[in-house]
């Protein structure tokens, strides 16, 4: 189930927190899922869908600005704009109750054919937990033109701080896991306009107002445009300018890195670095170079990068290579086929927001983009890896293996004349459950029935240990036979153990 919704980027109010009532209803629907026989799916599918539904409080994105504009540079409007830069990013902000939120660009359509274009123009950055940069990159037009961007927010929902009771709190969080993923859309536009269409607009008298105020025309596309004419191109100095992408780059965990430079006013196929000489240029798109280099991993670092085009332009940015510290907990080398395993690849000094992470089974690949925090559920034997990355670079990766639930396996850890203590170890969960193991005595043997003494059960490699004590009724000297076996039944596998005189 999802919720989903589309609006402009205008600003709304936010609902009134949660009270009472809403913590009774949500108790009694959990009670509900746990205490009353439910006779089909449907009704369970019912029951969560009404808990996803009243989660779902007041999610939503905004974008800072209504609108973006794009100067075109004609030649006659040459001295204007050397001193212009575009107005070209715009913040999108996601707001509500959620754990965690996603970015992505939906489409990007020409208002006037009312195409959406196949390679967006534009691309999102991160900027913190709950923001992105929207920044429009395409090439220099000579054309007016009005775009429509969509950009669409996934969010997991967050449980209220008012469900305290642990039993519901987790009930819950696998009904959402399953079930529950906010949507919103926000929608604003991007403006392509002539330089002499700005200025005769600055000129122009103002049209009269039923404004109290007296101002004329609409204020803010005024105060805009002016930004516009007075900002200069990014504090760069000669024919083209270049910004950095992220204002700090995360090295892999062998210490090398990537940064994209966007690069206009010059060929980009003429770009090269001048200094530092450890940086060099990986890669070339229309928009821009990737350039690369190795750094410690346990120290920062400034690069202050220095670009030349062929006709010996130069102009200089800056960015931080920030050191990485520690790594995420190793996840299990060894994971059972169709059991569910809960991954965790966070690492202490970098945003969940940054790390994504892709899942290779076999060769192939499975799944892409998931947030470090995940449910892996292998497809079948074999092997495969984690490859962590951080703001889109390969980080680290984890290899694996893929196997078929073992069969229960148990041992004698203790024999004497008076009882016998057993060790049963199983794996994994069969229809959801742990697959703890079965311990059975046959008839007729001078022991008692099996007692469990304790039972442990590791939630990172699904692995069941048990210890189990048999005591002695009879003649102590008398050898016996025990079964063990797991939840997949006696038919299926069991061990038989016969257990000697101590």
């Amino acid at each position: 189930m999802t919720a989903s919704r589309e609006h402009t980027a205008t600003p709304r109010k936010r609902r009134p927190a949660v009270d009472v009532y809403f913590v009774l209803y949500l108790t009694a629907l959990v009670l509900l899922l746990g205490t009353v026989p439910l006779t089909t799916d449907a009704d369970r599918d019912e029951l969560e869908e009404a808990i996803v539904r009243l989660i779902d409080l007041d999610f939503h994105i905004e974008a800072e600005k209504i609108g973006l504009f794009i100067p075109i540079r004609h030649a006659s409007m040459t001295s204007i704009g050397q001193n212009l830069r575009n107005d070209s990013i715009n913040e999108v902000s996601a707001h509500g109750s959620f754990r965690s939120v996603d970015f992505r660009i939906l489409d990007v359509t020409d208002t006037i054919s009312g195409r959406a274009l196949p390679p967006s123009p534009g691309m999102l950055i991160r900027s913190s937990d709950s923001t992105a940069r929207f920044v429009w990159n395409a090439p220099p037009s000579e054309d007016p033109a009005v775009f429509f961007v969509r950009i669409e927010g996934r969010a997991v929902p967050r449980i209220p701080e008012s469900v305290q009771d642990s039993d519901m709190r987790k009930r819950i969080e696998e009904i959402l896991e399953d079930r529950a993923i906010l949507r919103d859309t926000v929608r604003f536009l991007v403006n392509v306009i002539s330089l002499e269409e700005i200025v005769a607009a600055m000129q122009a008298p103002a049209a009269p107002t039923l404004d109290d105020s007296g101002d004329a025309g609409s204020p803010d596309l005024m105060l805009r445009l002016q930004e516009l004419l007075a900002q200069g191109s990014s504090g760069t100095s000669g024919s083209f300018s270049a910004l950095a992408a992220r204002p700090f780059v995360l090295p892999s965990s062998q210490g090398s890195w990537t940064q994209e430079v966007m690069i206009v006013g010059t060929d980009v196929s003429s770009v090269r670095v001048v200094s530092p000489s450890d940086v060099h240029i990986s890669g070339r798109s229309q928009r821009g170079v990737t350039i690369s280099g190795d750094w410690s991993v346990g120290s920062n670092r400034q690069v202050d990068l220095i670009l030349a085009d062929g006709d010996n332009q130069q102009v200089a940015i800056d960015f931080e290579i920030r050191a990485v510290r520690s790594s995420p907990a190793p996840p299990p080398t060894l994971f059972y086929d169709d059991n569910v395993y809960s991954i965790d690849l966070t690492i202490p000094e970098i945003s969940s927001s940054l790390l994504s992470v892709d899942i290779i089974e076999n060769s192939a690949m499975q799944q892409q983009g998931k947030r470090p925090t995940f449910e892996y559920r292998p497809s079948g034997p074999g092997n495969g890896e984690f490859v962590l990355y951080v703001e889109g670079n390969e980080y680290q990766r984890f290899p694996f293996e893929i196997n078929q639930v073992p069969r229960a396996g148990g041992r004698v850890v203790v024999n004497n004349r008076d009882s016998v203590v057993l060790e049963v170890t199983t794996h994994g969960r069969i229809n959801g459950r742990q697959n703890v193991g079965v311990v059975k005595i046959w008839k007729g043997q001078e022991v008692r029935d099996p007692r469990i003494l304790s039972q442990q059960f590791d939630k990172g490699t699904l692995c069941v240990v048990q210890r189990w004590v048999i005591d002695r009724s009879g003649d102590a000297e008398a050898p016996f036979e025990v079964a063990i076996y797991d939840q997949r039944g006696m038919d299926f596998y069991r061990q038989i153990l016969r257990i000697s005189a101590p």
